[in-house]
């Protein structure tokens, strides 16, 4: 019994065509080949899942200030009257914040 139904299986796997997955013979079939950008939106893709952990792992008192400086393009002034701390502790929060970010990356995470 199991042996004729490998034989079946076989048989139907014989009848089905296929493609060998070398490059030489893939690259004439489109399913098989990537899209020129894959590889980018991919690389795009981990970059910033890795930029949001790091700055998930962050204390908030210097991701804050961060993203209010670098993505929100506010002044320190701005910064600082919204948060109610002086220009120098917005400054010194940045430079922190910028610093542990730059370890984080480099170190290829978002934990401590």
């Amino acid at each position: 019994m199991k042996v004729n139904h490998c034989l079946n299986h076989m048989k139907r796997a014989d009848a089905r065509p296929s493609v060998e997955l070398e490059e030489d013979l893939a690259a004439g079939h489109e399913q098989f080949r990537v899209k020129p950008n894959a590889e980018r939106d991919l690389e795009a893709r981990d970059t910033r899942a890795q930029v949001t952990a790091i700055l998930n792992a962050m204390p908030s008192t210097l991701r804050v200030p961060l993203i209010m400086r670098d993505m929100d393009e506010l002044s320190y002034e701005e910064i600082a009257g919204s948060l109610g701390i002086g220009l120098s502790a917005v400054k010194m929060r940045i430079k922190r914040a910028r610093e542990m970010f730059r370890l984080r990356y480099a170190e290829g995470g978002g934990s401590a």
